[in-house]
């Protein structure tokens, strides 16, 4: 992403670690529901930063178990104005992998 994304940045991981905390344990009956917040979080806390941008939102929990996990994306745009940031977080329990797109307007 271009380099004033100091802001995005934060806001995203401060949504992220308010539901996805240290002590949280895996369950799989709620991890729809912790996804579903972490997107919406991050979308509304990203929207009223007014940046001359949409976003794209997208967000993984698994379960810790020793499995592996390989994801990939293509994209075709501007790169001197449109770009992506991942950020993860873990506990004993879980990881999760929130990537936020940014395309400018």
């Amino acid at each position: 992403m271009p380099e004033d994304v100091n802001a995005e940045l934060r806001v995203v991981g401060s949504c992220i670690e308010e539901i996805i905390t240290p002590s949280l344990a895996y369950q799989h009956e709620k991890v729809g529901g912790w996804v579903n917040s972490v997107v919406e979080s991050c979308m509304r806390a990203l929207t009223e930063l007014k940046m001359p941008r949409k976003y794209i939102v997208h967000c993984t929990v698994l379960q810790k178990s020793g499995a592996g996990l390989y994801s990939n994306t293509a994209c075709y745009w501007d790169s001197s104005s449109d770009g992506y940031f991942t950020h993860r977080t873990e506990n004993s329990t879980l990881i999760c992998v929130t990537t936020v797109y940014g395309i400018a307007l």
